[in-house]
C-alpha cells in the first residue's frame, strides 16, 4: 500500500501519494490554506474491529489495483497485532485519519524489500504479536492517512492538525508496540514526487534504485534518526519524547 507516512494528504493502505503540504505549511498552516479547521479538537484512539472496516472502505473508495488491501487481509493483521492500528477523530467522533503499522519479521521484511512479495501477499503469520514484542526491530508505515470530516463526509485535501496532533501521539503509539530502543529500521513506500519530499525530510533514504514489483519506491530511517526528527519538528509533544538507541544501525 503506498501513499504513505506523516504527511498532510494521506498514506493510505496503498501509496504515499497526494501529500500538498510542506512541513513548514504543515505545521504553519495560513488562514487560507486547505490544511484543517484551527481550533478543531482532535484525538487519537487504538483501532478496533469496526475502524479497521471504516479504514478499509476509506481506501477502497481512494485506491485501485494492489494498492487496496481485501478487508480480510487487513482484519488479520489487525487479530494479530492490534497495537500497530490508530485512527484519528475529530471533536463530534468522527473518523477523519488512520496510522497502521506493521512489525514484520526480519525475514518478511526483506522479501518484500526485494520485491518478493507485495503488500497483499503479507500474511498474519508474519507479523509480530503483542507476545513478540520483545523481537521488533523492524517496522513498516502502511498507511496514514489525515483529512477533514465536512457535512458528513471525509474530505481527503490534508489536515494539519489532525496530522500533528497524531504525531505527538508518536511516542505513545510506539510504546504501545515495543520498547522504542529495540526500532532499528522504519520503512515506508513513496509513490509520488511530494511524497518522496516529505520521507527525505523526515531523514528517510531510499532503500535502492531497483523498481519493485508495486512500481513504488521503498524508503528507509535509521529509528533513532526518525524519532529524532519528530521530536524536532514538534518539540514540546503531549507525552515524552521517543527516544531511540542512537547505536541501532542497519
Amino acid at each position: 500500500m503506498p501513499y504513505r507516512i506523516f504527511s498532510v494528504v494521506m498514506m493510505s493502505v496503498a501509496t504515499l501519494v497526494l501529500f500538498i503540504v510542506n512541513l513548514n505549511k504543515i505545521f504553519r498552516p495560513g488562514p487560507h490554506d486547505s490544511t484543517g479547521l484551527p481550533g478543531m479538537p482532535y484525538s487519537v484512539w487504538q483501532a478496533s474491529e469496526e475502524d479497521i472496516c471504516w479504514i478499509a472502505e476509506t481506501a477502497k473508495k481512494t485506491y485501485k489495483g494492489p494498492d487496496v488491501i481485501p478487508i480480510k487481509t487487513m482484519m488479520q493483521w489487525y487479530k494479530t497485532n492490534p497495537n500497530g492500528f490508530w485512527v484519528i477523530k475529530d471533536k463530534d467522533g468522527n473518523r477523519c485519519g488512520n496510522l497502521d503499522i506493521l512489525p514484520l519479521k526480519p525475514a518478511v521484511m526483506k522479501r518484500f524489500i526485494d520485491s518478493e512479495i507485495i503488500e497483499q501477499e503479507i500474511q498474519a503469520e508474519c507479523i509480530y504479536s503483542p507476545a513478540e514484542s520483545n523481537k521488533i526491530k523492524l517496522i513498516y508505515i502502511e498507511s496514514l492517512l489525515a483529512g477533514t470530516v465536512v457535512d458528513g463526509f471525509l474530505q481527503l485535501k490534508g489536515n494539519a492538525f489532525a496530522l500533528e496532533k497524531l504525531l505527538k501521539k508518536s511516542a505513545n503509539i510506539i510504546k504501545k508496540l515495543c520498547n522504542p530502543v529495540q526500532i532499528e529500521k522504519v520503512y515506508a513506500i513513496a509513490a509520488s514526487r511530494k511524497g518522496k519530499k516529505l520521507l527525505l525530510q523526515l531523514s528517510f533514504v531510499p532503500f535502492s534504485k531497483q523498481r519493485r514489483q508495486c512500481n513504488h519506491d521503498i524508503y528507509f530511517a535509521n529509528g533513532p534518526d526518525f524519532a529524532n526528527k519528530i521530536n524536532s519538528l514538534l518539540g514540546d509533544t503531549d507525552n515524552d519524547p521517543l527516544k531511540w538507541d542512537v547505536g541501532a544501525t542497519l
